[in-house]
């Protein structure tokens, strides 16, 4: 039999070179067959990232099911959006019923950086803070606390002495829970209305 040969600079490097592999086997009669190549493969651009919301509890298999095929297509950044999808317990009337549990979003993480994955969380403020200002008691810290319009409540009011509290404890939470390395605050788009 020949033998196959994979050569990276780093785990990464070695796990893309993995899936190459694996793209190239052709399963026929109960064996695998691998065309004779030599194969140059490396990246053009070094992050390698798609943004996804974080799923509710109940798609656990689906969630490490789409990992896993971000793996296979040599994707290595994940940009978790966690909004109200979170069991927040300093502000418990933001979570959204059937998000996953602390514990279930660490196993995802780990999960994702054991297939080599950096785990972005992402907590969207100011100009798409809707998932918030939608929620009861808290519409007054809208820039428009009136809802109507094109697009409700969208806009925080980052002059009210409880926004950057509020935003604060949010984000102290879900950094705890993925321990990132990189967090984005999703901190663009005020233009949906006047301020």
């Amino acid at each position: 039999g020949r033998t196959a040969a994979i050569v990276g600079a780093d785990e990464q490097g070695l796990r893309d070179g993995l899936m190459s592999l694996s793209i190239l086997a052709r399963h026929t009669d109960g064996e695998y067959a691998i065309p004779e190549v030599r194969l140059r493969d490396w990246p053009d651009c070094a992050v390698r990232a798609w943004h996804v919301g974080l799923p509710p509890a109940r798609d656990d298999a689906l969630f490490r099911n789409w990992v896993d095929t971000m793996a296979r297509l040599k994707y290595n950044t994940l940009v978790l959006e966690v909004n109200d999808n979170f069991p927040y317990e300093s502000h418990p009337e933001i979570g959204r019923r059937g998000a996953p549990s602390k514990e279930q979003i660490r196993d995802w993480v780990q999960y994702a950086r054991q297939r080599g994955f950096e785990v972005i969380p992402q907590v969207a403020v100011y100009g798409h803070f809707n998932w918030v200002l939608d929620k009861p008691g808290w519409a007054d810290l809208a820039e428009d606390p009136e809802a109507g319009g094109r697009w409700g409540r969208w806009v925080a009011n980052v002059r009210d002495p409880r926004y950057l509290p509020l935003v604060f404890d949010l984000f102290a939470e879900v950094i705890d829970v993925f321990a990132p390395r990189i967090f984005h605050i999703g901190h663009d788009e005020i233009t949906f209305q006047p301020i």
